[in-house]
């Protein structure tokens, strides 16, 4: 079984929020909202098994500032 471990801020009001989660295995696993809009998906070459999801910018910088933090200890 894969660990997940959230990288950033948890969400405010205890309930689920976009986030971004460091796996076990070394990769990265983005929880938000699927992009729907026809042409932004158009603009994207996907493989197989590939979607897109949509998280507000200060979340990526959130994990990213929880991920510099935790590699440099």
């Amino acid at each position: 079984m894969v660990e997940l471990t959230r990288m950033g801020l948890a969400c405010q009001d205890g309930e689920a929020c976009p986030a971004f989660y460091l796996t076990s295995h070394g990769t990265v696993v983005v929880q938000g909202h699927s992009v729907v809009d026809p042409g932004a998906l158009a603009q994207i070459r996907f493989s197989p098994g590939e979607d897109a999801v949509e998280v507000p910018l200060s979340v990526l910088v959130a994990a990213y500032e929880h991920y510099r933090a935790a590699s440099c200890t």
